[in-house]
């Protein structure tokens, strides 16, 4: 954590695992959005992009922190961008000529400890260094499996 900029940009979280915490933590958000719903009398219209816009954001925000029990010796934590100002948004060509704008992620190379590899990642470990020293964030950051893991 020291690491950080003091949440200023970017945060940390720590991945949920145990499942009865996760389906406390889905219901009580999916509570939160029905109640709001139902005491702020809503218009269909209103009703219907609370729900496709506001309440799908909530529940994707949930979700996002939910892990595969299986999974808990990893003890993940994720980085997070706090606040996104789009402004220095960027773009790549996407399906049928669209173009799709995206963020750079900047973190401070000292942020990162470890890299995990997850089953399907088939990169030799020297091939994922050579990524981390091209990136800035040289050798010193500890390349394992998660069942390697000494966490």
């Amino acid at each position: 954590m020291a690491n950080c900029d003091g949440g200023e940009e970017f945060g940390f979280t720590p991945m949920v695992y145990d499942a009865a915490v996760q389906e406390h933590m889905a219901n009580k958000t999916i509570d939160a959005a029905i109640m709001l719903c139902r005491n702020e009398g809503m218009t269909a219209i209103e009703n219907e992009k609370f729900w496709k816009w506001n309440a799908v954001f909530s529940f994707l925000q949930c979700g996002l922190r939910f892990k595969d029990p299986n999974r808990r010796r990893e003890r993940e934590w994720r980085v997070f961008r706090a606040r996104v100002n789009r402004d220095d948004a960027k773009y790549r060509d996407g399906p049928d000529s669209k173009t799709i704008p995206y963020l750079t992620l900047d973190l401070n190379p000292n942020m990162v400890t470890g890299l995990i590899k997850g089953s399907a990642c088939t990169c030799p470990d020297a091939s994922l260094v050579t990524l981390l020293t091209d990136g800035s964030y040289g050798t010193s950051v500890r390349i394992h499996r998660p069942e390697d893991s000494p966490l």
